[in-house]
């Protein structure tokens, strides 16, 4: 009996063992973060952890970089471009080190998504200019160096991108400034990404593709910057306080601005702005001349602050058809006197009346209808 006994117990031990290994399996298989827990320790896959760490290559010598980028079975088009991540010193921009690296480019003939956020400067100021294309049309996209701080204006009448004619994005951590005409008439560059930017020099994007601008930080945009961006269908910048002439003049795929910190908007800001319905500037204090002109017939809503702005002539010069015109303001009383609003006639004002502000605003153009709304 005792025989029989033991002979169970051992049989019923077994069976335990059996079940719980594979119960294991079951478990690790249907884990791998745990079937990876579990073997690192033994050491025995350090390859899968060193695949683990080394998600990006960075490279650290040209030729081994277009060894690599030439053995790459993509990069034969911009619409497939190789990701490539450098890390170099590009010494005092425009610098020989770069002339060279987009020269070894060009030679492979592969287009590249280039990451140079850890490569080195003598300088803060990106500059990339060179006075002929030896290899900038094979970059699709491009990350500054994060020690960059600038970039620089535009050189001998020629944009600092001349030549980036594939260009489709570009973006800098630690950019505070974009020089004049940085990136003027790209025509694939669609989106911009610079987080820390707060001065936009004058016509830095015009004439470009742009359907992305993320500058969250900008507080000043001078002139013309993105004159003729007729991509463009909106634009947010939440620190922005001044807007130079002409800024986005000719956006005619425009249809929504929001710029709540916004303090002066200067002559043409939004001149033939054919699409723009939604303007939202409640910190305005300073609207000038021709700000609105030639906007077409589209309804437009401009939500504006407690205190009328000062206003300069002809806001909406060229409108030569009806266009209503709603403006919004804080609902009280010494608000709506501000204004003119008169909620004895539809749509909140006397469209016939003179010496008042709204008046002011049509400046004389009876094809605008002006409306008053409250918030």
């Amino acid at each position: 009996m005792r025989r029989l006994l033991s002979k169970a117990r051992i049989i019923l031990l077994l069976f335990t063992v059996l079940l719980l290994l594979f119960s294991a399996s079951i478990f690790t298989s249907c884990n791998p973060w745990m079937d990876w827990i579990l073997r690192s320790g033994s050491g025995s896959d350090s390859e899968s952890e060193s695949e683990m760490l080394d998600l990006k290559k960075v490279f650290t010598s040209i030729q081994e970089a277009m060894e690599w980028l030439t053995s790459e079975p993509g990069g034969g088009s911009p619409g497939n471009p190789v990701p490539l991540a450098m890390k170099i010193p590009l010494g005092a921009m425009p610098s020989s080190e770069w002339d060279n690296f987009l020269i070894a480019i060009a030679a492979t003939g592969k287009y590249v998504s280039l990451d140079l956020s850890d490569c080195s400067m003598s300088n803060n100021e990106f500059d990339p200019y060179n006075a002929n294309d030896i290899g900038q049309s094979n970059i699709v996209s491009l990350i500054l160096p994060n020690q960059a701080q600038s970039i620089a204006p535009y050189s001998s009448s020629n944009a600092t991108f001349s030549y980036f004619n594939n260009l489709s994005y570009v973006s800098g951590n630690n950019i505070a400034t974009i020089g004049y005409y940085a990136f003027w008439n790209l025509p694939s560059l669609g989106t911009v990404s610079f987080p820390k930017a707060t001065y936009i020099d004058e016509g830095a994007f015009c004439g470009s593709s742009l359907v992305n601008a993320n500058l969250p930080a900008a507080t000043s945009i001078m002139n013309d910057v993105f004159i003729n961006c007729t991509s463009l269908t909106s634009i947010n910048f939440p620190e922005l306080t001044f807007i130079g002439g002409n800024a986005f003049e000719g956006c005619t795929a425009l249809v929504s601005a929001n710029l709540p910190k916004v303090s002066e908007i200067w002559n043409t800001a939004f001149a033939a702005c054919t699409a723009l319905t939604s303007v939202y500037i409640p910190a305005i204090t300073e609207i000038w001349q021709n700000t609105f002109a030639s906007t077409g017939t589209m309804d437009l809503t401009i939500t504006m602050g407690a205190i009328p702005p000062l206003l300069y002539s002809d806001i909406f010069f060229g409108i030569s058809s009806t266009k209503n015109v709603v403006v919004k303001i804080p609902d009280t009383t010494f608000v709506k006197a501000a204004y003119g609003f008169d909620d004895n006639y539809s749509g909140n004002y006397n469209n016939s009346s003179t010496g008042n502000w709204g008046a002011d605003f049509k400046d004389a153009n009876n094809n605008i209808i002006l409306n008053y709304e409250t918030y």
